[in-house]
């Protein structure tokens, strides 16, 4: 196990732990093979300014620009009734949201340092895993080494860039939006960074460079970066902005900000009520999360007035329109869920099925201020569910009753 602080100017392979070295998630014999792990690079750095400026930082070195800070949040009532349903783990799962503690948030200027550029890892010049650097700490002892492809290549990019993304944001739409983008916030809002080069993945989806333009970022500044090594001069590394999954409030209504709440060309859609279908998602490793007996879900909402959407088959310009005209959605789990950020005061019932249960919906709609109702459902093979009609229909009921008093 990597041993906790205070630590050592480098956590090298030994002092971690033999077993370690068959599960760093990187060895390339251009360069040769990782010598260790930095665990904490703004601890590190705090501790070891003369290792740190020495051999790894540049002019500048770390730069705190959030400090440290715990939010908690009162769970809603309704969430005592969690245990009672069955959903196995998903109390714990709900409580862990309700008190966040967030790290400080720095920037650190890293010279000559490597990148892996599908996955967005960093490797510093003598050859040390940044390990803020991937998605989540454990993933350090995820990805053994054989099942890693090898570098064909090594490209060298001059100047100053930035790698936004992990493995995770680099293809999924939430963790691109919710943790990929805010750590571009430090680097738009200073024009001392306006010369910064942002690392995409090669062949980006549109709306991943949609989201880019949205904020500010010229195409001009783009590298795209496919399954190769990337030597940048000066990195300007922005650690993760909070815990996985779990970003900071102020970052997320700056997003939702800068993304822009637009409505729907049509009047009519003004205060509508949306149901996102699952139904035409491929098979997920995760489980597809589509409703099984949507047949029978789909006429009771339309008698309701809502309008059945499929997401992956919108733009994001029409998602924008669409969650921004929206009154109240029902939606089962997943990414499409992430468009709540160009929602205003909008209500939302979230559709789980119970052997996958995580409140980053929960944490969202209450950052935006939105109403957040939810139902556990039953389990179908594939990880669909099956929703229980009358028990989805008293809390639309209740939900269209309370949309209503506040209009």
């Amino acid at each position: 196990m990597i041993p906790s602080m205070p630590l050592p100017p480098y956590v090298t392979l030994d002092m971690a732990g033999s077993g370690l070295w068959h599960h760093l998630p990187i060895h390339r014999p251009r360069w040769g093979p990782l010598r260790g792990v930095i665990p904490a690079l703004y601890h590190w750095a705090k501790m070891r300014p003369d290792v740190a400026s020495a051999t790894l930082l540049r002019e500048g070195g770390i730069t705190e620009v959030a400090a440290p800070n715990t939010i908690e949040r009162p769970p809603e009532a309704f969430f005592e009734a969690i245990t009672t349903q069955g959903g196995t783990g998903m109390w714990d799962a709900q409580r862990a949201c309700f008190q966040v503690g967030h790290p400080p948030w720095f920037t650190a200027h890293i010279q000559n340092a490597y990148v892996e550029g599908d996955k967005g890892w960093i490797v510093t010049q003598d050859r040390y895993l940044v390990l803020d650097s991937l998605a989540h700490d454990s993933f350090l002892y995820k990805h053994r080494i054989e099942e890693r492809v090898r570098w064909p290549s090594v490209r060298r990019i001059t100047g100053r860039a930035t790698v936004p993304y992990t493995h995770w944001s680099a293809t999924n739409y939430f963790h691109w939006m919710i943790e990929a983008l805010p750590r571009l916030y430090p680097l738009l809002t200073d024009s001392a960074y306006d010369d910064v080069q942002v690392v995409v993945p090669a062949d980006p989806p549109d709306w991943m460079r949609q989201t880019l333009t949205r904020l500010g970022v010229a195409p001009e500044r783009l590298v795209f970066a496919g399954d190769e090594q990337l030597q940048v001069d000066e990195l300007i590394f922005v650690a993760r902005t909070g815990k996985p999954c779990f970003v900071r409030d102020e970052l997320v209504r700056w997003l939702a900000g800068q993304l822009g709440t637009q409505k729907g060309p049509d009047a009519a859609e003004e205060g509508s009520y949306v149901y996102v279908s699952r139904n035409r998602v491929p098979p997920r490793p995760f489980g597809r999360r589509a409703l099984v007996n949507e047949d029978a879900v789909w006429p009771m909402l339309e008698a309701r007035g809502f309008k059945q959407v499929f997401l992956e088959e919108l733009t994001l310009t029409e998602q924008i329109q669409l969650f921004g005209s929206a009154r109240l959605i029902v939606a089962p789990h997943g990414a499409g869920l992430t468009n709540l950020l160009f929602a205003s005061q909008a209500a939302v019932i979230e559709l789980f099925e119970p052997s996958y249960v995580i409140p980053l919906y929960y944490v969202l709609a209450r950052q935006l201020g939105h109403t957040y109702w939810y139902l556990l459902n039953e389990s179908a093979p594939g990880g669909d569910m099956v929703v229980d009609v009358a028990a989805l229909e008293r809390v639309v009921a209740q939900a269209q009753a309370e949309v209503v008093h506040e209009d």
